[in-house]
């Protein structure tokens, strides 16, 4: 409804029938995190309006992690979005069950009271006088109340010296970050300071405004922090984290439970408080990106255009992207079934000059969920391109690759091994539909 609204208005003002009234829209978001609050379970996603479909918007996905470098965390994440946990992801993330952790690691809690239980508990163990610094409001009283509900910062921001607290905004000038955290080392009624990364740094006010080109609208002016030993899952959205302990038991909004585990940098960093009943996703979302558009990442070292692009199915599109391993992938799973094209000679090649570097790259493989070469010649065709190597030698080396790392396929033909991987990939989508339609994946419209 937010986004018909806005067309009509477009359309209006513009005095223009077209989409948005001929404005180009550029939109971005990612409808496997958390939705909008919605107290009724039904919620109003973007894709499903009319003016959705009518501007036939095109679908970019974007696949490079920038939070997460740990290829078997991300792939642990990616199937986690989906509300799919293969054996080896579950296995990885009950590893970071935390029975007993460090105290002072951040706490996210999927509830309010659970956050100002632990804070409050954490800020009176520290023998010390507390100072409370009351924010500035100015402007529209419903503003405030807006900025007031939606910022990370307190109006009302109680600390004490020791007390451990995180950055809520950026600053180039003060050399801290969104989501870094501290210690506070010296407290005044106008100065924060506060000791981070082996460093001081004093905090100066910071200033919101409800919308920086109304210069009438509201502001709220504060110190750019907050206790930093519990956050809301919700409010944690958005923000970076070194380590965290993290409790999802409770988790009932779709997408709440990966936003939490996705806040951290590393596997180490990830301390579970204990195993989950189920993972809460969005039946619509998930849909949204297995089927609104079926896009193949073909990775920027395959020739363009790529060979097999005749043989796509019917509503299939190709993507340039740079993928870590193998030649194409789906979008919306990338670390899900990743299949490496091979022509006769090239795997010839492979078991030949080439296969020290082949073979690091099958090794790399085992973070995928699913590895495939596919090649478009027969294995007669391989014998012949591979000159000077006997065939049982071949055969021996395809045997072992086979058992060791990943099923190796011979099509026969360019069509048949592009029918083949495209099966392939058609099967992981309805496998992750089926998976989440499980006990284990609780889904909500």
């Amino acid at each position: 409804r937010t986004l018909d609204f806005l067309d009509f208005m477009c359309r209006k003002l513009r005095r223009n029938d077209a989409p948005f009234g001929g404005i180009q829209i550029i939109a971005t978001g990612d409808y496997l995190q958390l939705p909008p609050v919605n107290k009724t379970g039904n919620y109003d996603w973007a894709f499903q309006s009319r003016a959705w479909k009518e501007a036939a918007l095109k679908v970019v996905h974007l696949t490079e992690v920038k939070r997460q470098d740990d290829r078997e965390f991300v792939r642990a994440l990616s199937e986690f979005r989906l509300g799919v946990l293969g054996t080896a992801s579950a296995k990885l993330l009950r590893s970071r069950i935390a029975r007993f952790p460090d105290a002072n690691l951040t706490r996210l809690f999927c509830r309010n009271t659970q956050v100002d239980r632990w804070n409050a508990y954490r800020l009176g163990e520290i023998e010390a006088e507390p100072t409370v610094f009351e924010a500035e409001l100015t402007g529209p009283e419903s503003q405030q109340q807006f900025l007031e509900k939606n910022l990370l910062t307190p109006r009302e921001l109680v600390l004490k010296p020791t007390a451990h607290v995180m950055f809520t905004v950026n600053s180039s000038e003060g050399g801290y970050v969104n989501g870094q955290t501290g210690v506070v080392a010296d407290l005044g009624s106008r100065r924060v300071l506060v000791e981070s990364n082996g460093r001081l740094i004093q905090v100066e006010p910071f200033t919101w405004q409800f919308d920086s080109k109304d210069r009438h609208s509201a502001t709220f002016t504060q110190f750019p922090l907050r206790l930093s030993s519990a956050v809301t899952i919700h409010k944690a959205q958005g923000i970076t984290l070194d380590s965290a302990h993290i409790d999802v038991r409770a988790a009932r909004e779709p997408g709440q439970a990966y936003v939490a585990l996705s806040r951290v940098r590393t596997l180490s960093g990830l301390h579970l408080k204990d195993w989950f009943s189920g993972i809460y996703v969005s039946r619509a979302a998930v849909d949204f990106y297995l089927h609104s558009k079926m896009t193949v990442i073909i990775d920027t070292r395959e020739p363009s255009p790529h060979p097999w692009e005749q043989f796509l199915p019917e509503g299939w599109t190709f993507e340039s992207g740079t993928l870590e391993t193998g030649d194409m992938a789906l979008a919306c799973l990338p670390d899900g079934v990743v299949v490496e094209r091979k022509t006769a000679s090239d795997l010839a090649g492979c078991i030949g000059s080439s296969r020290e570097r082949f073979e690091r790259e099958l090794k790399r493989s085992r973070y995928c969920g699913r590895f495939i070469v596919v090649c478009e010649g027969s294995l007669s065709d391989v014998y012949s391109a591979s000159r000077g190597l006997n065939q049982n030698a071949i055969a021996g080396t395809i045997a072992a690759w086979t058992t060791r790392y990943c099923p190796i396929v011979f099509a026969g033909t360019v069509a048949a091994a592009a029918d083949f991987a495209f099966r392939a990939l058609r099967v992981q989508v309805r496998d992750i539909e089926r998976a989440s339609q499980t006990i284990f994946s609780k889904t909500k419209k």
